[in-house]
């Protein structure tokens, strides 16, 4: 297929859809089945789905950016349409595990669940990781990533945004190598899938060639690579080969990157129910792998019905929001 300079959203709709599948089937059938269960096997790397929404910011955020001509004096006005487009839904999430941990507290020990309120104030600044403070579940601090990448973007676009190989190379050379001066908990750790869609950025605004593009974005996968591990690498591949291949996706994988997000932060609790009952009444791993697919698509129908009551609001809000500064 010949190699365009046409971003084609369906490919990052795709890829979003694809990433939720692959970390949902993972976190279902990794702590549910036994290690030897085939479906167990088949998502033992399931946690690399992240990858995905790693390259997807890289490239989409700076491009939105690009788009709206961002300038660094829009700030706190950009700043706070992302507080209205994300959190809504984020603390939404939380407060529906809270309310439900509760309710089975009581129901089961007729006692409240012991949570450590400091750990959850430091949750609505996405701080746990950077305070070495435990969070709520285990998918949160990729959004804490996320937020930390957003907020370098919004300060340096003006660096990012530019054709001068100079100013680039030195750009891609922090993102490559960041992962081995900073610790886990910030985005240096994490950056290189993040410079991936950089690059893809780039080339997307045309800024970059073909040619150019078939050296800068393999560097990047494998400082990526070497940075983790080989999994790591050709994760970071697939995504970019999706986005830069993928013309048109099935209905049913772009209804799945549109929820994407609400599914992300409720499958811990809305797909978790669904496998604790099913473990509870039996062992056997063929019924249990049966089980894991029933959570994912309970999870997925959670998240439809949290997408339209939460998630769909917000981006109203938000859009609005941008309206009204407009004008």
């Amino acid at each position: 297929m010949k190699l365009t300079a046409q971003l084609h959203l369906e490919s990052v709709n795709l890829l979003r859809g694809l990433a939720a599948l692959t970390v949902g089937f993972y976190h279902f059938s990794n702590f549910f089945l036994p290690t030897d269960a085939p479906l167990n096997w088949a998502f033992s790397k399931g946690y690399l789905g992240v990858e995905a929404f790693f390259v997807i910011s890289g490239l989409v955020i700076p491009l939105s950016f690009a788009q709206k001509s961002y300038e660094i004096g829009q700030f706190f006005t950009v700043f706070a349409k992302r507080i209205i487009r994300i959190e809504p839904a984020y603390w939404a999430s939380i407060l529906i595990m809270l309310s439900k941990d509760t309710v089975i507290n009581l129901w089961y020990s007729n006692r409240l669940p012991d949570y450590n309120f400091y750990n959850l104030f430091l949750h609505f600044f996405h701080a746990n990781a950077v305070m070495h403070a435990p969070w709520l579940r285990g998918i949160y601090w990729t959004l804490a990533i996320d937020w930390q990448f957003y907020i370098v973007v919004l300060l340096s676009f003006a660096l990012i945004n530019r054709r001068e190989w100079w100013i680039r190379y030195p750009i891609y050379a922090v993102f490559g190598y960041a992962h081995w001066y900073m610790p886990y908990e910030w985005l240096g750790y994490h950056v290189a899938p993040f410079g991936a869609g950089v690059v893809l950025f780039h080339y997307y605004r045309s800024y970059i060639s073909q040619r150019e593009l078939a050296f800068a974005l393999p560097m990047m996968i494998l400082l990526h690579w070497r940075g983790f591990d080989y999994t790591h690498g050709i994760a970071t591949a697939l995504c970019c080969g999706v986005i830069l291949f993928v013309r048109r996706a099935p209905r049913f994988f772009l209804w799945l990157g549109k929820l994407s997000y609400s599914f992300y932060l409720t499958h811990v609790f809305s797909g978790w129910a669904i496998m604790s009952g099913i473990s509870m009444q039996t062992q056997n791993p063929w019924l249990l792998s049966v089980g894991v697919v029933v959570a994912l698509a309970g999870s997925f129908i959670f998240a439809k019905y949290f997408y339209d009551w939460v998630e769909k609001p917000t981006l109203q809000w938000a859009r609005a929001f941008e309206l009204k500064i407009k004008n």
